[in-house]
């Protein structure tokens, strides 16, 4: 994926840096992600299955294009590890599926 397409899907990174003759791009996903399962019943029992985190999504670049991804931080949720990290990426992971 170029860098046009990685910054049209992902939006524009939260932080840049080029080193060492390539681009690292960060997206940053701070606020806790949340989602899971509270159930509360009417005699003050209750079952909590819900999880929280948080994801850096680090993009490496050379010669323009990607060459990898990472993702760093508490990111495991209910869905799964890195489940925290899925909207920062989502739309660029669409459109690496679409027929080209």
């Amino acid at each position: 994926m170029s860098r046009p397409a990685i910054v049209s899907c992902a939006g524009i990174p939260d932080r840049e840096e080029y080193r060492d003759g390539q681009d690292v791009l960060v997206w940053k996903q701070d606020t806790p992600a949340m989602n899971g399962i509270d159930l509360k019943t009417p005699l003050s029992f209750e079952l909590d299955l819900s999880s929280r985190g948080t994801c850096h999504a680090v993009a490496t670049l050379r010669g323009g294009r990607v060459v990898s991804v990472a993702f760093t931080g508490p990111s495991a949720t209910i869905q799964g590890p890195d489940g925290a990290c899925r909207p920062l990426l989502r739309g660029c992971l669409r459109r690496a599926r679409m027929p080209q």
